[in-house]
């Protein structure tokens, strides 16, 4: 009862639903119990509830009595005998004699008028009032003659004067008026339980979750469909569990992340400061002393020292770029003019690495326009690309730009000869420490960082930057970032 109506309403209506259900339980049980009294009283077979039953059930003992003491009864000799039978408690009698003319008894006031009177109303019964009856009883003589009259008062009453008399009876009535008052209090206590039910269990869920919370265990969820009221706490209460977890997730991410920085810095510096020490202590015992070895020293130190420069310099570009205040300045460029530019400083750069390098834009648009980017972030991205691709292409290979600018898309490749990314990390290469290969990570001097910047620039500019390998051997990445045309140019 009450399970799908109650699971929506909230505990205001319940309330009211409960309290209606009590009342209106109570109520017809009521009326039905009530009603099977009155058609017991009146109808049934049940003698000893109906009412006059007590008093009334005499009467056929007095007859008896009047009939034989006969004309008896009008002499003083004939009171004990009659006195035997009548309940003095809940009966009042008379004797009167052929004219209506009380001879003694306890009632006082028989009300008849004539003897005509009188032998119309002999063996009638005649209600006085709600509670009352009268009947009247003949005295006749030996010979059959009529020579007076017995009147009975007596009481219409479901138990006798005397309660004592009728115990049960009495409980019974007691009972029957308390039933409403009893009924109210038995579905009280039986719908109350269940209220009661319905509101614990997700109170007790809650104080669980709340001690599992200061535990530290997030790792947990719980859902409640009832009372309205309660099922919004409950799931405001997941939702601020939800986003706690999860936000501590993100600061152990972090925290692991600054930990790796932390770590892969020292690591990275470590060879570098070793390196420098060594030169230097090798100057201080005597080193200085040799010119040639001076030099040599020198730029060894100077070498591992931007080298160190160099590391410290992208964890800090890498740090201000996980920012959420990072922005990019994006300002119309002339992308021809732009990628003609950078293609001449990596030409330059692959040939000091004695790298062949070749450079291909094809422009699909109708119309040319300048696109709005950023093109220091954009260098700084295919900086970090081609050196990559610099650092692990052997001399003698070669080194390949394509870039196709279509309507409302830039597309680049930068594809190598060299030995490619491993199979197994492809889908990792751009992650931040990246150790899939050490032939290609955190190799002379690399920190892992350059490929994982190129993918934030990336993103910030709304791209995708995807890694794959050459047929033929080799890595080639692709970027793709939307142009968004200003003026025509």
């Amino acid at each position: 009862m009450g399970g799908p109506f109650v699971k929506t309403r909230s505990i205001k209506r319940q309330f009211i639903f409960y309290f209606s259900l009590v009342i209106g339980l109570s109520f017809i049980l009521t009326a039905a119990v009530w009603g099977l009294v009155v058609w017991l009283m009146f109808q049934g077979e049940a003698d000893w509830i109906r009412p006059a039953n007590y008093y009334e059930k005499k009467i056929p003992g007095i007859w008896q009595v009047v009939a034989a003491e006969g004309d008896n009864l009008l002499q003083e000799g004939g009171r004990s005998a009659l006195e035997q039978v009548i309940d003095g408690t809940g009966i009042s009698y008379a004797i009167v004699d052929r004219y209506g003319t009380p001879v003694y008894g306890t009632l006082t006031d028989p009300r008849i008028d004539s003897g005509r009177e009188l032998i119309e109303r002999l063996n009638s019964t005649k209600m006085i009032d709600s509670n009352h009856a009268r009947t009247m009883m003949p005295i006749v003589n030996a010979a059959g003659e009529f020579e007076g009259a017995v009147v009975l008062t007596y009481v219409l009453a479901v138990t006798a004067t005397d309660e004592a008399s009728n115990p049960y009876v009495s409980l019974l009535g007691t009972l029957i008026i308390l039933l409403p008052f009893l009924l109210i209090i038995v579905f009280t206590w039986m719908f109350g339980r269940r209220f009661s039910r319905q509101l614990n269990q997700p109170i007790q869920e809650l104080i669980e979750g709340t001690k599992r919370v200061q535990r530290r265990d997030l790792d947990f969820s719980f859902s409640y469909e009832g009372t309205s009221e309660i099922a919004q706490l409950v799931k405001a209460f997941d939702e601020m569990r939800r986003e706690l977890y999860l936000s501590l997730q993100r600061e152990w991410k972090l925290e692991q992340e600054r930990r790796d920085m932390v770590a892969a810095l020292a690591h990275d510096l470590r060879t570098p400061l070793a390196i420098v020490q060594g030169h230097v202590e090798g100057l201080l015992e005597g080193g200085a002393e040799r010119p040639d070895r001076l030099y040599r020293y020198l730029a060894t130190i100077d070498k591992n020292t931007k080298r160190a420069a160099r590391l410290v310099q992208e964890m800090n570009t890498v740090s201000a770029m996980e920012t959420p205040e990072f922005r990019l300045n994006r300002r119309a460029v002339d992308v021809r003019v732009f990628m003609e530019e950078k293609a001449s400083d990596i030409e330059r750069l692959c040939g000091e690495q004695h790298i062949h390098f070749t450079y291909d834009l094809e422009d699909k648009r109708k119309e040319q326009a300048s696109v709005l980017f950023d093109p220091d972030r954009l260098s700084q991205l295919l900086d970090n690309l081609f050196a990559n691709s610099v650092q692990f292409t052997p001399a003698g290979g070669t080194i390949s730009w394509r870039t196709e600018l279509a309507e409302h898309k830039l597309v680049m490749q930068i594809m190598d000869t060299g030995p490619g990314f491993p199979a197994h990390a492809l889908d990792i290469v751009f992650d931040k420490f990246v150790q899939g290969d050490t032939s290609r990570s955190r190799h002379k001097g690399h920190a892992g960082l350059g490929l994982y910047m190129a993918k934030l620039l990336t993103e910030k500019h709304g791209g995708v930057i995807l890694a794959s390998n050459l047929d033929v051997g080799g890595a080639c990445v692709t970027v793709t970032l939307p142009a968004r045309e200003t003026v025509q140019s």
